[in-house]
């Protein structure tokens, strides 16, 4: 496919398309839909690469290395430290006050958010717009702005922020290992433990200012 093919679809789906819905969260309740327009771009991802699909979506048995689980021991541990003395106001509140809600999101999460998003921004991503992104370091960099930036329908700077930053380690372990059923695992760790600390509060009920 062409290049300029690539780009104006790139900056169509990845950048333009995330800066509209925004805006028309404005007027319109876009949110209440986040879900059927993830699922949508998931299934437009794996149409077109519908031949090919047992070698880019890759969900073979991930292979977890002493690394993965030592960050993000030491992530979680961090996290934890900022939210204690930073955002005291939320540690462990959601997990206290709606038990229920905290178990549901715990299970549905990864099933409904993550398992998409990574088939999106990761698979899709990496194998589609490597002929414009050669360099691996620009891919990571390129692919952790695009999935931050999605995150601004939240109309939450810091979960755009946490995105962005989160996918650079998503985003580096798949372009080292090429493992889906991996990037979703660490995911939805990383996800359920972020709502388990009350910082989850940013991705649902966040706004911009």
């Amino acid at each position: 496919m062409k290049k300029k093919i690539l780009w104006a679809e790139f900056l169509g789906v990845f950048i333009l398309t995330p800066g509209l819905l925004t805006l028309a969260s404005e007027t319109l309740p876009v949110q209440r839909f986040i879900f059927s327009f993830l699922w949508a771009m998931m299934l437009y991802c794996v149409l077109v690469f519908w031949k090919n699909r047992e070698s880019v979506f890759n969900l073979h048995r991930p292979i977890i290395s002493r690394k993965i689980i030592t960050t993000f021991l030491g992530l979680s541990t961090a996290l934890l430290l900022y939210t204690y003395f930073f955002e005291n106001h939320l540690l462990f509140n959601f997990i206290s006050n709606k038990p229920k809600a905290w178990a549901t999101v715990m299970v549905l999460y990864p099933l409904l958010s993550v398992f998409p998003q990574e088939i999106v921004y990761r698979s899709f991503f990496f194998e589609r717009y490597k002929t414009i992104f050669k360099n691996t370091h620009v891919m990571v960099f390129v692919n952790s702005i695009a999935f931050g930036w999605s995150h601004i329908v939240l109309q939450s700077w810091v979960a755009v922020l946490f995105s962005a930053a989160g996918s650079v380690l998503f985003a580096y372990n798949y372009a080292k290992n090429k493992s889906l059923s991996l990037v979703i695992l660490e995911h939805s760790l990383y996800g359920n433990m972020i709502f388990t600390l009350g910082l989850g509060w940013y991705f649902y009920s966040g706004r911009l200012g």
